[in-house]
C-alpha cells in the first residue's frame, strides 16, 4: 500500500518469461496508462514488476474497483462470464464518476489558490 500511496505504483508478481508485455497488460486490463514499468526477480524464484502510473487519477479508479468487486464477486474467475460484463459496466461507471469528482475537486481547489 506504501507504494500505492507514495509513488503511485502498482506492485505484480508475474510469469519469469514476461518481459516487454506487462505496460500493454496492465492498459488493456485497468484501462490506465502505466509511465514506467520496472521488474525483478526475488530470491525465492518469483518476478516482480512495479508498474508506476502515468496519472494520480488512475490509481483511484483501481482502488474502487476493486473494492467494488470484492462486494460484488468475492471469489475470482480466470474468465469472464456473462453477469460479470454488467458488474464490469458498474465498476467502469463508479470509476468515471470518481474521476469525476475528484477531477472537480482538484480544480477547485485550483481555483480558490489554497
Amino acid at each position: 500500500m506504501k507504494k500505492i500511496e507514495d509513488n503511485n505504483t502498482l506492485v505484480f508478481i508475474v510469469d519469469l518469461k514476461v518481459d516487454k508485455n506487462i505496460k500493454a497488460a496492465v492498459k488493456k486490463m485497468y484501462d490506465i496508462q502505466a509511465k514506467k514499468v520496472n521488474t525483478l526477480i526475488r530470491p525465492d524464484g518469483k518476478k516482480k514488476a512495479y508498474v508506476k502510473l502515468l496519472i494520480v487519477l488512475g490509481i483511484y479508479d483501481l482502488i474502487i474497483a476493486a473494492i467494488i468487486s470484492a462486494g460484488i464477486n468475492p471469489k475470482a474467475k480466470p474468465k469472464p462470464y456473462f453477469l460479470d460484463g454488467y458488474a464490469h459496466l458498474s465498476f467502469k461507471l463508479a470509476c468515471s464518476l470518481a474521476r469525476l469528482a475528484a477531477g472537480m475537486a482538484i480544480s477547485i481547489v485550483r481555483d480558490t489558490r489554497v
